[in-house]
């Protein structure tokens, strides 16, 4: 099998271990406190910034699945002077938080599958990078694949197999790791203060004053390639579910959809009637109008709207008025073998075109639907 192919297999099939875990049904084996679903949200939030961080880090380096890009260097500073695959463990933590907000011992063995997985992936890709690169034995030999080795060695080798001690992992290398780790868990814990009220909890951010989506605007596709100018305004008594993502997202972006899918299902149907789904792309150069809507077809029944910004001007312009981030590998016209970094909120809009409330990734779907209920006007 090519190896291009491989590695698309490789990712379908983890994108389909995520998906699992996200089905798995709520509280089958323990109950699901406040404190159990504020760690598991913690855990996840924490992978999520780490697996972020590590992205960034790797700038062009990136690419969608475990295949090396041809022309890329090794690369063992950052995150990547603790870790041998940071994204990796980043997703890793995600899905243990998840496991432990399911409440289910299912979601914990398909965490474990997920984590073998993870390890025949490496293995793959790893055989892949010494090829490429010479040097990789000598950085793996001192590096650990998932877990940071926080006992310093007396003996350092660098990536030639010398012993001189390599500048990126330097004396403030461990304190720089615990450093970040502790800032990223300290936000966590503040934000999760802030989302979470009491013993009934509505989680989300509520800015005061609101942010007004109003002057932005987008393409609307519809069957038959019908096209129309819109805006994220919600439909009349009702909200607008907003998410800024891409279809080859192989985790985040399927993760989110499935829980506002759980979400809504969970409503009222009067309630379910007076919401619209807006997926709103950062990659227009991959996703047209069509696929857009065929993707989102495989998590909805009705209620959603396939977007596209008229231009990058249009698109950066709501990114900065809603805070979204996100930044696409640098790439030669044509080439769609890219990566992708982004921000992942879901922003529930009134039709007044008022954010009501801002969804961090990692929320529950019953979390989603309480938002919902709590920001859907009184009719």
């Amino acid at each position: 099998m090519r190896r291009g192919l491989m590695g698309w297999l490789l990712v379908s099939v983890q994108a389909a271990l995520i998906v699992a875990l996200v089905l798995t049904p709520q509280g089958a084996s323990w109950a699901t406190p406040t404190w159990v679903v504020g760690t598991g949200w913690a855990l996840s939030s924490l992978g999520a910034a780490w697996a972020i961080w590590a992205a960034f880090r790797l700038g062009d380096r990136l690419t969608p699945t475990p295949v090396p890009r041809d022309g890329g260097e090794l690369r063992t500073d950052g995150a990547y002077a603790h870790m041998r695959h940071p994204i990796y463990s980043g997703v890793l933590l995600i899905m243990v938080g998840i496991a432990i907000r399911t409440g289910s011992v299912l979601g914990l063995v398909l965490a474990v599958v997920t984590i073998g997985f993870f390890q025949a992936k490496v293995a793959f890709e790893e055989r892949m990078l010494i090829e490429r690169f010479p040097d990789y034995p000598a950085y793996a030999a001192v590096t650990p694949r998932f877990l940071p080795r926080l006992r310093r060695t007396g003996r350092r080798v660098d990536a030639h197999g010398s012993d001189e001690v390599l500048p990126t992992r330097s004396r403030r290398g461990p304190r720089a790791l615990l450093v970040v780790g502790a800032a990223a868990l300290g936000v966590t814990l503040v934000a999760a203060v802030l989302l979470i009220d009491g013993d009934d909890p509505v989680p989300g951010i509520v800015r005061d004053p609101a942010i007004s989506v109003d002057g932005l605007s987008f393409v609307e596709f519809h069957e038959q390639d019908v096209r129309a100018d819109t805006t994220l305004h919600g439909p009349a008594n009702g909200l607008t579910i907003a998410y800024f993502g891409f279809l080859s997202c192989p985790d985040v972006c399927p993760l989110t959809m499935v829980d506002i899918g759980r979400a809504r299902a969970a409503l009222e149907p009067d309630d379910d009637d007076r919401l619209e789904v807006a997926f709103i792309t950062v990659d227009p150069g991959r996703d047209d109008g069509e696929r857009i809507r065929d993707y989102l077809g495989h998590f909805f029944d009705d209620g959603y709207r396939a977007l596209r910004a008229a231009d990058d001007t249009d698109l950066r312009a709501a990114a900065e008025r809603l805070g979204v981030t996100y930044e696409l590998e640098a790439h030669t016209p044509g080439d769609d073998d890219y990566g992708v970094t982004h921000s992942a909120i879901t922003y529930l809009i009134d039709d007044e075109g008022l954010v009501v409330r801002e969804l961090p990734f990692g929320v529950t779907s019953e979390e989603i639907a309480a938002a919902i209920e709590a920001s859907l006007p009184v009719s």
